[in-house]
């Protein structure tokens, strides 16, 4: 049994269908490589398969290599194929599904029809070999802010207006009037209270205020509190949800293929699987990360599970 879908298999790399009598035809199609824009992901061309159970009439091709492979005549082969197809037909009626090597899965409904779910690497072709989905965000340009150098600038906003000044001005203007004062207070000939009145106004010009301690200064009227607007920003940050990061197993496919897919990968020992969808696009995802790194961690090692799972990705949810 195992040698029968590694024969269809390589009949794939080779021909567009492969018919399989009494149960129907795989047809390989051809898949340009694409840009998902929701994603911002490239994905690489591969080649879909699909499942036709209609198209059931043998042509003998199938024969032909069962002869050739196994050096046996017609009504030898057969006897095998009929044996793998019984096979077959078995072991869906017993377990519901049947992995069906690289290719995919095929399942019963609850009405007993046989559905066919292609796996997500697609059917690898020696062409697309080593060719993987990439991520690539595009370019903004940035723009930097025009900065101003200017003395004195001016700050408003829907209450007040505040005005900032360059302290090396300031000092400069202090220390200036400073000079003023003092040129006028010992080569201005003048009565001694009026000296003395000078040299107070000297003192409480040039003495810093935080080092005035023994002058009397009147108590400052109190301001109302300011709004704490950054700690409103903070708060609204410390709410927003953290990015989770998953692994794709499978995208593009209907919702009913989709759920039992994750039923299988679930039996399968991938206890996280489930559907999400995102836009109009529908996948089956493993995993809860909370991290990037992390996800990738995730994906090398579902990678190495099975050959099955070589195209799985990592994304953002």
């Amino acid at each position: 049994m195992n040698q029968f879908p590694t024969l269809i298999e390589y009949l794939l790399l080779h021909h567009d269908h492969v018919v399989i009598p009494s149960l129907g035809t795989f047809i390989a199609q051809q898949q340009e490589a694409r840009r998902n824009e929701e994603e911002e992901a490239f994905l690489p061309p591969y080649r879909s398969v699909r499942f036709n159970v209609e198209l059931s009439h043998d042509d003998g091709m199938l024969l032909s290599a069962i002869c050739n492979l196994f050096d046996i005549n017609q009504q030898e082969a057969q006897r095998l194929l009929g044996t793998w197809i019984d096979e077959f037909q078995q072991m869906l009626e017993d377990e519901g599904y049947v992995e069906f090597g690289a290719i995919g899965v095929f399942s019963t409904t609850a009405r007993g029809d046989m559905m066919f779910a292609p796996k997500e690497s697609g059917v690898t072709t020696p062409e697309y070999y080593g060719l993987d989905a990439f991520h690539m965000s595009e370019v903004e340009r940035e723009t930097k802010p025009k900065t101003v150098p200017l003395a004195a600038t001016m700050e408003a906003d829907e209450r007040e207006i505040t005005i900032r000044i360059n302290r090396r001005i300031a000092n400069w203007a202090v220390a200036a009037c400073a000079a003023i004062l003092l040129f006028m207070v010992f080569n201005t000939p003048m009565p001694e209270q009026s000296q003395q009145q000078m040299r107070s106004s000297l003192k409480e010009l040039i003495v810093p205020q935080h080092e005035a301690t023994n002058l009397p200064t009147q108590p400052k009227a109190e301001s109302p509190a300011p709004v704490a607007r950054p700690a409103e920003k903070n708060i609204q940050k410390a709410q927003e949800p953290q990015q989770e990061w998953c692994v794709v197993m499978a995208s593009a496919i209907p919702t009913e293929k989709a759920q039992e897919y994750a039923e299988t990968l679930t039996k399968r020992g991938f206890l996280s699987a489930r559907v999400v969808k995102k836009g109009q696009m529908v996948r089956v995802v493993v995993g809860h990360y909370k991290s990037e790194e992390a996800a990738n961690e995730g994906a090398r090692d579902v990678r190495q599970r099975d050959s099955e799972y070589q195209g799985a990705w990592v994304m953002s949810l």
